[in-house]
């Protein structure tokens, strides 16, 4: 069988055996599985494949051979884990010709500190206080594979910061992109050592609709990736 797992909570599962038909179009691939509804409109069930372009038929041929595999073939979109198809960024599945949503639990901080949990991994954190703190659960081995999304949904003003600290056995691995209004762009990266990100109100990435997502890929070690909007010199939000 082939699961499409689209939420920490969410997802579809497709029968092998009706696999009838794929797509090959510029960046998408698209397995057809048995018409649902054959009437004026015919729906079915599909999963199509977002992929880098020039890799459409290698990917389409990997979909194939999974789907022919006769095995449990789990694609994981939550975790960017897509059964060795290395090509694949995104997957979206659709039953009966309606898309199964892409739905994330969302914590909206509006107080100046939160912890984070384990159980909360996979959530979209909302940034929605001028000056908050958030700290990070521990990187340790049962916490390898969670994730963490955060947009900042109030600017920083003044002298108050976003800060978001990890465990003290942890260190941030990655990179950040920094934006202006004016188009121009910087990437700041992580010495390996950093334990803390600060989002202020100018140079440091602390303006509405910023986003970072953290990945706990190995024990201790967190890699950070996003795009975050600032003003005047920027500078690097680690530390």
């Amino acid at each position: 069988m082939i699961i499409v797992k689209t939420a920490s909570n969410a997802g579809a599962i497709f029968n092998p055996t009706a696999f009838e038909s794929m797509n090959v179009a510029a960046e998408l691939v698209t397995a057809n599985f048995a018409t649902v509804d054959s009437g004026d409109t015919p729906t079915r069930d599909s999963i199509a494949l977002t992929c880098a372009a020039g890799t459409e038929h290698v990917v389409a041929r990997g979909m194939s051979d999974l789907i022919r595999s006769e095995r449990t073939v789990i694609l994981d979109v939550p975790n960017l884990d897509f059964a060795g198809l290395s090509d694949v960024s995104d997957v979206a599945a659709s039953l009966d010709g309606t898309p199964v949503v892409n739905e994330q639990k969302v914590i909206n901080v509006a107080t100046a500190t939160r912890t984070l949990l384990d159980s909360e991994s996979g959530s979209l954190v909302v940034l929605d206080r001028d000056g908050c703190a958030i700290t990070m659960p521990q990187c340790d081995a049962a916490a390898v594979g969670q994730f963490y999304d955060f947009v900042v949904g109030t600017s920083q003003t003044s002298s108050n910061v976003a800060t978001i600290t990890l465990n003290a056995a942890d260190d941030y691995k990655g990179c950040l992109t920094l934006s202006k209004a004016d188009g121009s762009t910087v990437q700041f990266h992580s010495d390996g050592t950093d334990t803390i990100i600060t989002l202020n109100a100018t140079t440091k990435g602390g303006l509405e609709g910023g986003r970072i997502r953290l990945y706990y890929g190995e024990v201790a070690k967190v890699y950070a990736t996003g795009s975050i909007l600032g003003s005047g010199t920027l500078a690097t939000s680690f530390s």
